[in-house]
């Protein structure tokens, strides 16, 4: 699951999670093509669990 935040600055801050795991599994991604700037961390436990019914309000 991915979950695709656009900036106006032009970057786009992701947030990316399997399928099959749990709230500790969520990673934050970001990415600037202009700058070229990006970083991939693991996100907290407490930020996934706020993370999740969020990517689920969708389904």
């Amino acid at each position: 699951m991915r979950l695709a935040i656009p900036l106006p600055e032009g970057g786009v801050q992701h947030f990316e999670h399997p399928m099959d795991g749990g709230p500790e599994c969520w990673r934050a991604t970001f990415e600037d093509r202009a700058s070229g700037f990006t970083f991939d961390e693991p996100v907290t436990a407490e930020w996934g669990v706020a993370l999740d019914p969020l990517a689920n309000s969708g389904r």
